[in-house]
């Protein structure tokens, strides 16, 4: 019987009170949402994906703040069902918080009415749900940069922070030379976080024509490049953007993760460190950098990191995970087992996390909690061929062969190259008797199976000249 282990590594590219928040001591992780288009006129989407960007990057200005990537946000809002154009509540904005590994959840939405434009935002408290009374601004379009700081201002207080004079002045600092050349670049965000990459790149050539110093509009560009597929056109874009900016966190850690896309794991693990060395607070930079390590075989190294990521963000699902294949990479299936529960504790639905708990489960031979497992993943993945076949592999080793037999059979029906169950269903047959069907499941592996798995191959030839001389 084989064992499939899915091994698949996560990366990483609003009660009203009237008081303040104060969400950490030290530093303190924020999730910026998109706001919210109350006009419904879809012609100003762009304002809510603008807002929330440049929100999420002034409020990083400030010492003892820091923000969630917009791709993990995103993520988190996918699991959650969750849409740019619909309300958030506080009790969502803490479900998502915890998902993203946020301590605080800024939520706003906007109006235009004739040339006056008014945003609302507040930040709520993950950890109790509680949120700030609300932050407001209002002016013209054209005035956007002064009212984003403004905006910054209000929420930097709900928070429970303050800006330093020289913060200040760079929260003051407008995100673009141009208000048209910000207002193709909001577009490009909201193209984004509406899964469509491929349209927001044009946005950003023009953001780039009207700004060609535009860091972030490169480096955008460059994310949505990655998410086409395109890694060579977006390390062009990160390269850009680290000449314009080369202290800017951000695009090593970008650019370190499309190399890795491309499997330049040196390379991409220059990046990372770089990243690190100038922001030692990025947790999904340490999330990345394990992730490498863990393909490298260096577990004990992504271990640390992955450590480190949970210590800047305690509610880091996906560093949970991925310290739990870590810690089965090197043999410690008890700590794995813990690392999956933990993360099933904060994503309750996380299929992957279930089915490697179960893998754990049956190295450690406890056969009973790892069907258990398995047939959580196959009641969240009713398609999820390897759980079928793992589970028939537990099924078999505390004898319940009619069971074992039904989970194989599933899994040939789902996947029928494959060689594996083949294997297991003639180890059924043969403990039943059936010495002919398991000859002809032996033989149905040997021509289905991978010609560098000898070692499996060469069992199954033994097992067929067991049952022919018997």
């Amino acid at each position: 019987m084989r064992i499939f282990s899915a091994a698949v590594l996560i990366m990483s590219i609003v009660l009203l009170v009237m008081t303040c928040l104060v969400c950490a001591s030290e530093i303190t992780t924020v999730a910026v949402l998109p706001f919210v288009n109350i006009s419904k006129n879809p012609q100003i989407d762009w304002i809510g994906a603008g807002f929330a960007e440049t929100i999420a990057t002034k409020l990083c200005k400030v010492s003892g703040i820091q923000y969630v990537e917009r791709a993990q946000l995103s993520q988190a809002m996918k699991e959650l069902k969750l849409h740019n154009s619909g309300l958030v509540d506080s009790t969502t904005a803490r479900k998502l918080g915890k998902l993203a590994g946020a301590e605080c959840v800024v939520i706003g939405s906007y109006q235009k009415s004739g040339d006056k434009l008014k945003v609302d935002a507040r930040v709520v408290e993950v950890e109790t749900s509680r949120a700030t009374k609300s932050a407001e601004v209002v002016g013209k379009i054209d005035d956007v940069f002064d009212m984003q700081a403004d905006l910054v201002g209000q929420l930097i207080e709900s928070i429970g922070n303050s800006a330093t004079a020289a913060e200040t002045k760079a929260i003051e600092e407008a995100p673009a030379k141009s208000n048209k050349a910000y207002q193709w670049f909001a577009k490009g965000l909201d193209f984004q976080n509406k899964g469509k990459p491929a349209l927001a790149i044009p946005a950003y050539n023009e953001a780039i024509k009207l700004d060609p110093a535009y860091t972030d509009a490169y480096i955008n560009r460059g994310n949505s490049y990655r998410d086409t597929g395109d890694n060579d056109k977006a390390i062009l874009d990160y390269n850009k953007a680290i000449k314009l900016q080369p202290d800017y966190a951000l695009s090593y850690n970008n650019r370190g993760y499309a190399y890795d896309c491309k499997h330049e794991t040196d390379k991409a693990i220059a990046d990372y460190n770089k990243a690190i060395e100038l922001d030692p607070n990025l947790p999904y930079t340490y999330n990345n950098r394990g992730i490498v390590y863990s393909i490298q075989g260096e577990y004990d190294k992504s271990i640390a990191d992955y450590n480190k990521a949970i210590e800047l963000s305690p509610d880091y699902v996906e560093a949970y995970y991925n310290r739990g294949i870590a810690y089965a990479g090197k043999g410690d299936h008890d700590s794995a087992i813990a690392d999956y529960g933990k993360t099933i504790e904060l994503k309750p639905d996380y299929v992957d996390a279930y089915y490697n708990r179960g893998v754990s489960y049956t190295a450690k031979n406890d056969n009973e909690n790892a069907i258990k497992d398995y047939t959580k993943a196959i009641e969240l993945k009713p398609d999820n061929a390897n759980a079928y076949n793992n589970r028939g592999g537990a099924y078999f080793a505390v004898n319940e062969t009619g069971k074992a037999m039904a989970d194989y059979n599933k899994t040939i029906e789902l996947n029928p190259k494959d060689a594996y169950p083949y294997y297991g269903r003639a180890q059924v047959y043969a403990a039943r008797g059936d010495k002919e069907l398991a000859i002809a499941d032996y033989k149905q592996f040997i021509k289905l199976a991978s010609r560098n798995d000898t070692e499996w191959i060469d069992m199954a030839k033994s097992k067929i000249r067991e049952l022919e001389s018997n």
